[in-house]
């Protein structure tokens, strides 16, 4: 398969599915931390929407063009995070021995335009299975429904972050075998999410059924 991992630069998503035999390919503003060759630096939307060469081996995108079988992204967060939804509104805020000070939410609505405008554009490219990956997203009512909620805990790590993810065409990432979710979990976790964690019976991150190279 021909997979575009959007918004990436460590390329730890994308040598998961080299690994699998995938003709996987990460991109992002900034180049690969780990200097691969398979990795687009630049604009995640011009590649996802203009697609890949089959036999692209150096990063090329010439005269025969093929369109992606799979989209997997990362949009960055940081303006539609439902924690810093405070910020959106106009309002004074209280500080500790000093005087309120008055914030104005206009910058940040204009950048959370952008960023409901980007993820949207990802969730609309023309790629037939797509997954988005956000916290806890203003995106489930701007842009799509979520999809699946996970956490850290369920894929081996210790932690408990609510994570969203919205699907086109593709299974859960996260299915119930009998093998335990994780032999400890953070006591950052809220309670109920400590007593779930410790239950639930998970399949690790190398354990999802992804398809071997060759399924389209």
């Amino acid at each position: 398969m021909r997979i575009l991992i959007a918004c990436e630069r460590s390329g730890v998503v994308r040598r998961a599915f080299r690994a699998l035999g995938h003709n996987a390919w990460s991109c992002d503003l900034e180049p690969a931390d780990d200097g691969s060759p398979y990795h687009f630096q630049g604009d995640a939307l011009g590649v996802a929407y203009r697609g890949v060469r089959v036999d692209c081996e150096r990063g090329c995108l010439g005269e025969t063009l093929k369109p992606w079988c799979m989209l997997i992204g990362h949009p960055p967060c940081t303006h539609l995070s439902l924690s810093g939804a405070r910020w959106l509104t106009d309002h004074w805020v209280k500080r500790k021995n000093k005087a309120p000070r008055w914030h104005d939410g206009s910058a940040k609505r204009a950048a959370q335009l952008e960023a409901v405008a980007f993820f949207k554009a990802l969730w609309n490219a023309p790629i037939a299975r797509i997954c988005l990956e956000n916290p806890m997203s203003m995106a489930s009512t701007l842009v799509a429904p979520k999809t699946q909620t996970i956490h850290p805990w369920q894929f081996g790590h210790g932690e408990c972050k609510t994570t969203w993810l919205w699907l086109k065409n593709l299974p859960p990432w996260f299915r119930r075998t009998s093998l335990r979710a994780a032999t400890s979990v953070s006591t950052k976790c809220h309670p109920a999410q400590t007593a779930h964690a410790h239950g639930a019976r998970a399949t690790t991150a190398s354990q999802t059924r992804w398809p071997r190279s060759g399924a389209h």
